[in-house]
This record gives C-alpha cells, structure tokens and sequence, in this order.
C-alpha cells in the first residue's frame, strides 16, 4: 500500500554512507534494506575509504542493475568525519540522512520521513527512534524511545543520534563535519543543525537500527573513551558560538554531561516557605535553606492557600525572582540556590523545578523502607491526569536512558519546590485561586509555555519531601483538563506515544500487553 502512494511532494532523499573496511556482510544487508524502502525516489551514496576493494566489489554488484547506487574511491581515508563529508558531497537529493556503514533502516523509514515532509512543508530536520541489533542482525534489542526536540536534553546527551535526516538548503547553511570532533562528530554536527533551525519533527518508531559489537560504542562504552572527551567539546563549542557563558562537565555515565550556566548578577530572591500548622517542619525547612551559599536571599513565610502565596509573591517580596517552597521541602546541600538561580536567569526559560525525593515509609500507600523519586518532571495524560515523572523510583537509580539524572525540557514541575522570575509571575496572573495548589502549579506551567517559555526540570536541585504526597480533586482534574483540553489531546511531547501512562512510566505498552 506504501509503494502506490502518491505523495503531493516527492523529495529525492540522499542516503549518504561512508565506508572503511565495512565487512561485505554489513554492506550488502545495508544495501538490500535500502533497496527495500517502500519509497523509491532515494540515492545511495557510498563514500569509501577502503585500502581494499572489498567495497567496491560489492557495491558495484548492485550498481549494475540499480542507478539509484553511487560509488566514490576516496584517494585517502580521511576518517569518519572525512569520508562522510565526501559522500554529503555526492548527494544531489532534496533531503541527506545519514546512515553508518554498518547499521540498518526499517523497509518503511523513508515513507515515514516523506510523509512528515509533506505533512509539515517547513520541516527541515527530522529524527526518529532507534534501537540496536546484534551482528547477525537476529535479535533487536534496547529501543531508545525519544521525546520530541528537547534542548536542554540535547546539551546533557545525543539523543537525536539516529536516523537523522537534513533538508538539503539546512546542510548548505550548516556546512560539512568537523574533524575535531571526531568520535562525536555527530553530536557536533546535530547542535550545530539546531543553532540554524527551529523547523525540527521526531519520528516515534524505531526506524533505525544500530549494529553493536565487541568494540562498537553501542555494546562496549569503554572502547571509545575518546568519543565521549569530544561530546563534552561539543556541547562547550555550541555554548560558545551561541554566546552562552557556561562549563561543561562529564556526568556520572559516559556519554552524559552537566551544563552549569554562569551568573553575571547575583539578583535577590524571595524564598516564599508555604506553610500551615506544622510547626516543626517549617522550622527544618528554613534551617536547610540558610545553609545556601547564595546569600542574596529573603525569607517569608505564607500561607499555603493561592491567594496568600499571591500575595506573598506580588505584594510582600522584593526580589527580582521568586522561589516556592513547601513547608515539607528539606533541600539537601548548599549548592542548590545558585544552581537554580543560575538556570531561571536564562531568557528562555520560563520556571525551574527541582529533584524530589521521599521516603517509602512516610508516603501514603506505600511500605517499606528506603528512599523513593516523589518528583523528577510531570508528564501530561500521566495516570489520567499528569503525573511525576519516575515517581515511586528507588532514589539510587537514574531511570530510563538516565532521564531522572538529566536537565531536562518538561511539560510541568511541581509547585512544591518551583522558581519564576517575579515580574513574569504577576504578569501571567499568579497561581489561579480557582483550583488547589498542585493543579494550580500545573496550570502555571502550561501558561508559561503558552508565553514561549520553558520549564525546565533540575535533579542537581535536589531535596527531601517529608509529605505524604497530594491528591488531585476530580473537581480540579475535570476544570484542567477543559482548560487546557487541546495540551491533553495531544499529548505530553517530551515523552514518548509508545510508553504506558501510568507510573511510574518510561514502559513500553507491549511489555505490559505481553504480560
């Protein structure tokens, strides 16, 4: 049924591969998995550095009876970032995706991608899921199930990495790969393609699928210590063309990295503690927060109802940036002020949320001992309404693809524990007095994206919730999602369609159908 579609635009998408000694088995399945695409107006572009013929031998095989297969002998294997610059340089196609001379496509990748292209005409950059193969290509393994574009993800690790396919006019403004990042080449090239595009699609099907073995990245991290030095310049490098004062860091897992973003003002901050009668907690609360290293702070304790924290936020507070706080919040360490500040000072973005942890023992419904994750981000349609992200998680584990560890683009943070600059606080209107707290934050959140701005999700904020968690009136459930009914339709676009919506998420919907 693919093959007889009639699309109203039909792009010629430049497959580009460069080769170096790929084994004839990899290259001829390569081949064949091209050949097969349901949409036929393709070129393959094979770019070989080869000292062998190897190749050659099979690539001419298939150019005998197929057009659509280019081959370039390259005069010196200029490495990764070389040969694929010179198979870019073949390419004569509307669109460029990219494809390792090892690795395989789903028979209906380009379909997938043509339609988008057609149905989002300005679409210039487009990704999909992906998941990895073993070497006999029997057994597909470890989907990577991804969000729509997500910034701050981006800069903490490659997400987007495969299929990656470019229009033509983006890859003339972006220019070829930079061999200085070799290792992470595409990393490099991915960041430089958001700094000239905002016209980015995701793909969520695993339409891609990465080959491992013994010494690949995909199998055996330790083999390409190098690979992961380069990322870590690559993020720093994109900071520095964008003008953005920051450091880059390895984070805990290879492969991942901390931006901390430096502060050229140390502004003050109203520290807004909510609370109502539970005396001692307040006490706790606010001891922790003294222990901050930022000192530019004031302290003022309010009431937990809308109209008080309002109040206590428009009216009582001096500081050019507000930070809510719940009574039951114990942070952990004297870093998380500035850290926090550091991230609500940037222009794009709108609020900030922090990393939440309980303890089993103390939140309603659940036994045992042990730190669990009360908050890490909140997911639209979650649990039928929107719900935490990793919620009910051990605290020791990072989460899918090391998700809870990550700065991170979300649809929603929790109020408990939330900052906003002031003067966008009043100018959105403050918390709706219409509806409890909790939906109340959420609500927030949604008008600030509506604004343009994003909320972002911090776990280096961390700290201890000593509730016994919130629930969520079906009075507040109904009006939330009225207000915001189109949000709800669509669905949470920083967590993937092919997940379940209950918690704790990040499940993929066969594995729960299979049980």
């Amino acid at each position: 049924r693919q093959r007889q579609v009639v699309f109203r635009n039909n792009p010629l998408i430049s497959i580009v591969v460069p080769t170096y000694e790929t084994p004839s088995k990899f290259l001829i399945e390569l081949i064949e998995c091209v050949i097969a695409q349901t949409y036929s107006k393709w070129e393959l572009c094979l770019a070989d550095g080869s000292n062998s013929d190897a190749v050659y031998e099979v690539a001419k095989k298939y150019m005998n009876y197929d057009a659509r297969i280019k081959y370039k002998k390259l005069e010196v294997n200029s490495g990764i970032s070389g040969n694929t610059n010179e198979a870019i340089k073949m390419a004569t196609g509307d669109f460029i995706g990219l494809l390792d001379h090892d690795d395989l496509l789903e028979a209906d990748t380009l379909y997938e991608v043509v339609r988008v292209i057609n149905d989002y005409p300005n679409t210039e950059m487009i990704y999909t899921d992906e998941d990895k193969v073993n070497e006999a290509a029997t057994e597909y393994f470890k989907p990577h199930l991804k969000p729509d574009f997500n910034l701050d993800l981006l800069r903490s690790n490659n997400y987007i990495c495969h299929l990656l396919v470019l229009k033509k006019s983006l890859t003339d403004r972006v220019g070829l790969y930079n061999n200085e990042f070799d290792g992470a080449q595409d990393y490099d090239y991915i960041l430089r393609c958001t700094e000239n595009t905002e016209n980015i699609r995701h793909i969520p099907r695993a339409l891609y699928h990465w080959r491992v073995s013994d010494n690949s990245t995909a199998e055996n991290p330790m083999s390409k210590m190098y690979a992961y030095e380069a990322g870590k310049r690559a993020v720093s490098a994109h900071l520095n063309r964008l003008g953005i004062a920051a450091k880059v860091e390895n984070a805990e897992d290879f492969g991942f990295y901390r931006v901390i973003y430096k502060r050229t003002k140390n502004p003050l901050v109203s520290i807004i503690v909510m609370a109502d009668s539970k005396k001692v907690f307040v006490k706790w609360c606010i001891s922790a927060l003294k222990k901050s290293s930022y000192k530019n702070y004031e302290i003022i304790v309010a009431g937990n109802t809308n109209s008080l924290i309002n109040k206590a936020v428009m009216k009582r507070a001096n500081g050019k940036y507000a930070l809510l706080v719940n009574e039951d919040v114990i942070v952990k360490d004297d870093k998380w002020l500035g850290e926090m500040l550091s991230q609500c000072m940037r222009e794009e973005i709108g609020a900030v949320g922090g990393k939440l942890l309980a303890s089993k023992s103390r939140l309603n419904g659940m036994k045992g001992n042990g730190q669990v994750v009360y908050h890490a981000g909140m997911i639209i349609g979650m649990d039928d309404f929107v719900g935490s992200a990793f919620a009910a998680m051990p605290a020791r584990l990072t989460g899918y693809m090391h998700r809870a560890t990550m700065l991170s683009n979300v649809s929603a943070v929790s109020p408990e524990f939330f900052m906003i600059e002031r003067e966008f606080f009043k100018k959105l209107g403050g918390l709706n007095e219409d509806m409890d707290f909790v939906p109340a934050g959420i609500d927030l959140c949604f008008r600030i994206q509506d604004m343009g701005k994003k909320i972002l999700y911090d776990p280096y904020v961390c700290a201890n919730y000593m509730g016994k968690g919130y629930e969520v009136s079906e009075k507040d459930k109904t009006l939330i999602k009225n207000i915001w009914k189109n949000n709800f339709q669509a669905g949470d676009r920083y967590y993937n369609k092919n997940f379940v919506l209950e918690s704790p998420g990040y499940i993929l919907k066969e594995e729960v159908e299979a049980e």
